[in-house]
């Protein structure tokens, strides 16, 4: 883009007034078609505990009012936080809790009942739910208006308790621990002597000022962060805790001294306390988790430290790349299999991809009472993500490297470090090599690891693509001779899903199950014989879905590569050319033969997960799950070609969609949320394949996100005329289809900051663009109160109503 060009922009916005609609004001409601699923009930969720064979049904929360969003909230570093009660503002809570037991036979399943645990306040609202180490019981957080609660249920009685009179204080989340002998927790509490709040008149302290000298510290677009000092006192008093013991009785002690702790957990053994602490001076450009902190380990018993793990600087300085971390000890954490000893990762290449390097990561241990030196266990050449232990014999290491897309499965021998196997080495874009992921169980002590058989196998578990077709599946591994063995695969009738091995040595495996027409229920099921019963019935929560169909699209864009789709039409309209609505969003992939590798199960759960398919009781045709890779090719970046992509993408559906014979595609609105947004928008700006478009919480102005976005690497700098190309706020005159902008007001994720549709619209309007703006109060990034969900139909209904029309008026 010229000066020109972009100074006549400007001045347009800064003279345009507002002569459109006049403000409108108050929430509204959609059709009742649609209203009544976003107010229908979800089925409960099915956890169980691999040593008690316990079982709980969690009954969660379908959405919160706009009354409880609209609460005072603090928003400092990246927290989001209840000021009222020492909690983060906003979450979703457990609102019902039935136990029961797990059958042994399929005879028993028809005798097993759940009872519903009782003791509870009327109206309870519940989170943070773990299991003690034994199974037979559950603690959890209890919220009310002021005060954060711990409570405790013994699962034999199904009574649940309030545990002492602890205020907990659960602003990082992870407020507690439960001790190896289920008789003990540790627990976050708020301290007697806690830091002060700053005095009213602390607000205004004289300039602030940010100095840089030469040294790089490039970063995301991060909100929520500290600007003055008075909100670093602020933040400092509400991170401010003390770790506390208590019993089943509810005596409580201290354990250590109050500090700004965001982490801890006890050692398998519970003789020693991992505790991770901010130190200040604060960061005012980046959000708590990058703060100078202090890793060390406290004994348990005196509360003194026995060993400091990590003392590190402010992370101010990690390339903006994907593959780039900080330096120093990361990733610490107890081994869980051991009584007490510590791991971690260190970066060998100072945290820099771009530096070449034969060694990237290595794997360190420490047992107490740790004297001496730490002990290298394994090095990797990629990034080590993650770490599961399963015994001396047995740990698995997960290797993965962003920039090509490669993941790697190897088991190391924690007796024998020098020795290294490699299980599995793939790429993440290849849906159709996908080895799975371990299955993990708790053991004595509570702590999380492999499922390791008695004679030293696993059971790996995921969904692939097997003949255009998402199929899960489960192998048996001997991690001692490599070899695989399959064990089960997903019916073609239904979508299934592993939820955990129920017996490993045995190969009983719980199996969530669901159909088009039947929500997600559970099973157990014997893998060799396939034998299996069923546990619950829940009903169809959204009976009147049942007359949609989806028909699902494969189809070839003009390059040959192979797409996807599902096309929802209601039953009474089918065979008709109808208006649709078509949903996507854009993936980028380093490799074209894994680009068409998009399918879904056309056997699961017609459920409202993607909003659209409401509009298809509404009399349109509506088109989900809709392929729109961005392929990198000979040698360039993706982004490179974005646009020219997009475009094959969209012409491609449409064909399959006019192909289809459902569609009017003169007659077709686009709609995306977040990055899909953005290709809302360049989709209007750069075609006119659309009568329509929606976009719900999206980034136009790639200025404003300099230092990459998505899966670009490539700063503003390097990269300046694809920036320029790829905003479609620069090029806003050439959109000619009406567009509706939906963004909520609190956005708080990096690169889609609320200003984004703010400024776009101010743009569009400037200019004489059909174009609607809606403002959702106190809504993030993904919106959940009710009346915004409510209100969020109506407008999608109202404007595709009025630039959609359909030919007879749905009743």
């Amino acid at each position: 883009m010229n000066a020109t060009r972009l100074l006549h922009m400007l001045v347009l916005l800064s003279i345009s007034t507002v002569t459109a609609l006049a403000q409108e004001t108050g929430y509204r409601l959609p059709p009742n078609e649609i209203g009544r699923v976003i107010n229908a009930t979800a089925a409960p969720t099915l956890r169980f505990h691999p040593i008690s064979r316990r079982t709980l049904l969690i009954t969660n929360e379908a959405s919160p009012s706009i009354h409880e969003m609209a609460q005072p909230e603090l928003r400092l570093a990246g927290l989001r936080i209840n000021p009222r009660n020492n909690s983060p503002s906003r979450q979703l809570y457990m609102i019902g809790l039935a136990t029961g037991q797990l059958p042994t036979t399929p005879a028993k399943a028809k005798e097993t009942a759940t009872r519903p645990i009782l003791g509870l306040p009327d109206g309870a609202r519940l989170s943070e739910l773990r299991w003690s180490p034994d199974g037979h019981r559950i603690a959890f957080l209890r919220h009310t208006a002021t005060k954060i609660e711990l409570w405790t249920a013994d699962l034999r009685t199904a009574q649940a308790r309030q545990l002492g009179q602890l205020t907990v204080n659960a602003v990082t989340g992870n407020s507690f621990d439960w001790l190896s002998a289920s008789e003990r927790l540790l627990v976050k509490t708020v301290p007697a002597n806690r830091l002060p709040l700053p005095q009213p008149d602390a607000q205004v302290s004289g300039p602030l000022v940010q100095h840089n000298e030469g040294s790089r510290k490039a970063g995301r677009t991060y909100q929520d962060l500290l600007r003055t000092p008075a909100d670093e006192q602020t933040l400092a008093h509400y991170l401010h805790s003390q770790l506390t013991v208590v019993d089943l009785s509810g005596r409580a002690q201290p354990c250590g001294q109050p500090d700004l702790i965001t982490q801890f957990s006890a050692s398998p053994n519970s003789q020693y306390v991992l505790v991770k602490s901010l130190r200040q001076p604060f960061s005012y450009t980046l959000p708590y988790s990058r703060f100078a902190n202090k890793t060390v380990v406290l004994n348990r018993a005196t509360g003194q430290v026995a060993y400091e793990v990590a003392n590190l600087p402010i992370a101010d300085q990690i390339p903006p790349a994907r593959d780039a971390v900080a330096t120093g000890p990361r990733q610490i954490d107890w081994r869980s299999d051991q009584p007490a000893t510590l791991y971690w990762v260190e970066a060998q290449d100072g945290g820099d991809p771009k530096q070449k390097a034969a060694v990237r990561d290595r794997l360190m241990t420490h047992s107490a009472p740790f004297t001496g030196p730490a002990r290298e266990l394994t090095r990797s050449a990629y990034r080590i993500s993650g770490v599961y232990w399963g015994n001396d014999s047995t740990a698995l290491i997960a290797d993965r490297w962003w920039a090509s897309r490669q993941r790697i499965w190897r088991r190391i021998r924690p007796n024998a470090p020098d020795r290294t196997d490699t299980l599995f080495a793939f790429s993440t874009e290849d849906r159709q090599a996908n080895p799975g992921d371990p299955e993990l169980t708790r053991n004595a002590q509570g702590k999380l690891c492999l499922d390791l058989t008695r004679t030293n196998q696993l059971v790996f578990s995921g969904t692939r693509v097997e003949r255009g077709e998402e199929v899960s599946f489960a192998e048996l591994v001997n991690v001692n001779t490599r070899a695989r063995k399959p064990l089960w695969a997903s019916q073609t009738d239904f979508a299934e899903a592993s939820e955990g091995m129920i017996d490993s040595d045995n190969l009983w495996m719980l199996v969530s199950r669901e159909t088009p027409d039947t929500p997600t229920n559970y099973w157990c099921r014997h893998l060799p014989t396939q034998t299996e019963y069923q546990l619950t019935h829940f009903p169809n929560p959204y009976p009147h879905f049942t007359n949609l169909e989806r028909i699902p699209l494969r189809y070839q864009r003009a390059d040959g590569l192979t797409l996807t789709a599902d096309l929802w039409v209601s039953s009474e309209h089918k065979g008709k050319r109808l208006p649709a609505l078509l949903w996507a969003y854009p993936t980028e992939y380093l490799q074209k033969q894994f680009a068409g590798q998009t399918a879904k199960s056309s056997n699961r759960f017609k459920a409202y997960s993607e909003l659209p398919t409401l509009w298809a009781l509404r009399g349109y045709a509506v088109l989900t799950n809709v392929s729109f890779p961005i392929v990198a090719d000979s040698g360039r970046n993706a982004n490179d070609t974005y646009l020219e992509q997009l475009l094959l993408n969209a012409r491609a559906a449409l064909q399959a969609a006019h192909v289809s014979g459902q569609v009017d595609t003169a007659r077709v609105a686009v709609m995306g949320q977040s990055y899909g947004a953005f290709m809302v928008a360049n989709l209007l700006t750069n075609s006119n394949l659309f009568k329509a478009g929606i976009a719900l919480s999206g980034a136009y102005n790639r200025s404003l996100t300099p230092f990459g976005f998505q899966s670009e690497e490539r700063t503003l700098w390097d990269a300046p005329e694809l920036y320029n190309r790829l905003s479609p706020f620069l090029y806003a005159d050439r959109v000619e289809a009406p567009l509706l902008l939906v963004h909520g007001q609190a956005d708080n994720n990096p690169g889609t900051h609320y200003m984004q549709s703010e400024r776009y619209f101010a743009a569009l309007q400037g200019l004489g663009k059909t174009a609607r703006f809606v403002t959702l109060p106190h809504e993030s990034h993904a919106y959940v109160a009710t009346e915004s969900l409510l209100h969020l139909c109506y407008e999608i209904d109202q404007w595709l109503n009025r630039y959609l029309p359909r030919e007879v008026a749905h009743k």
